[in-house]
């Protein structure tokens, strides 16, 4: 933002000085991720034969290697974290009543002071975290969390990506697609939950088969330790008369030894799974997965699907959906007015120059042959505007590519230095 407003009011050094900064703010944000990742997979390297649990890594490790010091590093590390989640949250804080001040207050309300902005964007920030709060608490953990605000993108996905890459899209087929998506996969999938006995409905409280699955792993240190444990456990309840499985059999580091899984039965069309209230009766919890619903309903036995699958579908119906829509109603709606649309992108398909001068002049002879680049377009004559691969989008997927594979590469022998 500081930048943004630099360049739009300062001189030529204040713009170069902005964006010298802001980039070297980029980096150091890539930098500090990178060692992050790198401190992550050395401590799986130091504790690969400790834990069973990953999620006990980092607290291990900070108690193991900082812990022993005796100077307060583990304070310094849980200080640190803290602070990283409130400059994250301060920012979005920020961000999101910026958005609601300029883009909801400032139409009705046009001439007020900038002070009077200012406080009623502080009203608003009042509002976005007691509204957090709110939502944060309808989840058990923070996958479930990220897991709606990554699929909340979804709501504008068919009016974002269509629109710059379709001429036949229109402002009526983006309103009905955003419109239709944030009412059947947010609004009532929330509220639906509300009506009562719909929680406790049996037919809603369908789960997956648990299945037995058989793994074969070599022995390290904490599986013996496991083993030893399970062993023990089994001869406690022997004696006791409360078990009648066979016996585990010991294992030394190094075997080879089997482990059978059961998964576990999943909530077909809950997001937070089933649960048992006080009265021990089962409910579901989270929103409900009405395309699911919708899939049982006519015939499709869900129950016989791994959970991951059931994800998968009801992820691919909600991917659909936008954009299976939008393209309905802008076929069977008035197309958007061929100057602006020409103007859109003339914009879009003209390269970015560094010369602010060139730049213009390109983009004005782009205004005025809105047809120059076609002989870019993958789809000759028609509305889809994709264009060929040139060089240097060959080059980037080719180092994309690379890159990639450098990473699995180095994973895969990282891999190894543990065993």
């Amino acid at each position: 933002m500081q930048a943004n407003q630099l360049v739009a009011t300062g001189s030529a050094k204040d713009e170069y000085t902005a964006r010298a900064g802001f980039t070297t703010g980029i980096y150091l944000k890539r930098l500090a991720t990178l060692f992050w990742g790198l401190t992550a997979i050395f401590l799986v390297i130091l504790y690969n034969n400790h834990l069973s649990n990953p999620d006990y890594l980092w607290g291990v490790a900070s108690r193991e290697l900082l812990g022993t010091l005796g100077i307060g590093l583990v304070g310094l590390m849980v200080s640190a974290l803290l602070a990283a989640m409130m400059s994250t949250a301060t920012a979005l804080m920020l961000t999101t009543t910026s958005l609601l001040t300029h883009n909801l207050v400032r139409p009705f309300l046009s001439n007020l002071k900038e002070k009077v902005y200012v406080r009623i964007g502080a009203v608003l920030g009042n509002f976005v975290i007691v509204g957090s709060v709110l939502i944060a608490k309808q989840f058990d953990n923070i996958f479930q969390l990220l897991k709606l605000i990554w699929e909340f993108y979804i709501v504008m996905a068919g009016a974002f990506w269509l629109g710059v890459k379709w001429r036949r899209a229109n402002l009526a087929g983006a309103w009905t697609s955003t419109i239709s998506t944030a009412v059947l996969f947010i609004f009532l999938q929330v509220m639906i939950p509300w009506i009562p006995g719909i929680k406790t409905n049996p037919n809603l409280l369908k789960t997956t088969e648990s299945k037995k699955i058989t793994k074969t792993y070599t022995a390290r240190e904490v599986d013996v330790i496991e083993r030893n444990k399970e062993i023990a456990l089994w001869n406690d309840l022997t004696d006791k008369g409360i078990i009648n499985e066979d016996k585990p059999e010991p294992i030394i580091e190094g075997q080879k030894f089997q482990k059978i899984y059961k998964t576990p039965e999943k909530s077909v069309f809950w997001t937070q799974d089933i649960k048992i209230n006080e009265n021990g009766e089962q409910y579901g919890s989270g929103m409900l997965s009405l395309e699911l619903v919708f899939l049982q309903r006519i015939g499709f036995d869900l129950t016989k699907n791994p959970q991951a699958l059931n994800e998968t579908i009801r992820l691919g119906i909600r991917t659909i959906w936008p954009f299976l829509i939008l393209i309905i109603i802008a076929y069977f709606t008035k197309a958007d007015d061929k100057k602006r649309l020409d103007r859109f992108f003339a914009k879009m398909k003209t390269p970015a120059l560094s010369d602010k001068e060139e730049d213009a002049r390109q983009i004005q002879l782009s205004f005025d042959n809105p047809d120059r680049f076609n002989y870019k377009k993958m789809f000759p004559n028609s509305n889809w505007e994709f264009e060929k691969l040139d060089k240097t989008d060959i080059k980037g997927i080719i180092w994309t590519v690379l890159g990639g594979g450098l990473i699995f590469l180095l994973l895969y022998l990282i891999s190894f230095l543990g065993k």
